[in-house]
């Protein structure tokens, strides 16, 4: 059992769910049915956690004051490792990792309340580049989730979602918006 639940994954593929625990530095996978599989410790408190579909039921996971998700097959073993790159932005020492998901493509889309932003990374973890920032009239971050054809990104300083296709601007969402 989890002791302070936060944040949840499903892997579609087999109905697995994965739950973060921040007091217990712990990720748990559960059936469908709600029985325990396993659980694992993770060296920080997590954050976010997604399934991607393009590997093999990798779980990423980001890990307050870690620059780079972590990634963790199902059975908890650490894959791969979170040191910097060459093509890490200078400015990424201070970012403030929180809720994740994944594309088709295995990018990691992740959400930095601290630079208000939205960011990608490539399926080995490097940076690619900044998919919603300050400039787009988004302040804090704090939700992202995949949609068919795009991202949605919650805005919990605005109370607003912010939708964002790939080679199309962003659309901010308001409650009480009919599109909303």
């Amino acid at each position: 059992m989890v002791r302070s639940p936060s944040n949840i994954a499903v892997d579609h593929r087999n109905g697995t769910v994965v739950v973060t625990d921040r007091e217990n530095r712990q990720i748990a996978l559960y059936r469908p049915n709600g029985g325990m599989i396993r659980s694992f410790t993770v060296p920080g408190v997590p954050k976010g956690v997604a399934v991607s579909l393009k590997t093999h039921h990798d779980i990423l996971v980001s890990l307050e004051g870690v620059t780079k998700p972590a990634v963790y097959t199902s059975e908890g073993q650490v894959i791969g490792e979170s040191e910097e790159q060459e093509n890490d932005v200078s400015d990424f020492k201070t970012a403030d990792l929180g809720d994740l998901c994944v594309d088709e493509e295995g990018n990691i889309i992740v959400a930095d309340r601290r630079n208000s932003r939205v960011v990608m990374f490539d399926p080995q973890r490097r940076f690619v580049g900044t998919l919603l920032s300050r400039e787009d009239g988004l302040s804090e971050p704090y939700g992202v989730a995949l949609l068919c054809d795009g991202v949605v990104v919650s805005d919990s300083a605005q109370h607003c979602l912010f939708y964002v296709r790939p080679g199309v601007n962003s659309t901010l969402i308001r409650p009480g918006d009919p599109s909303f």
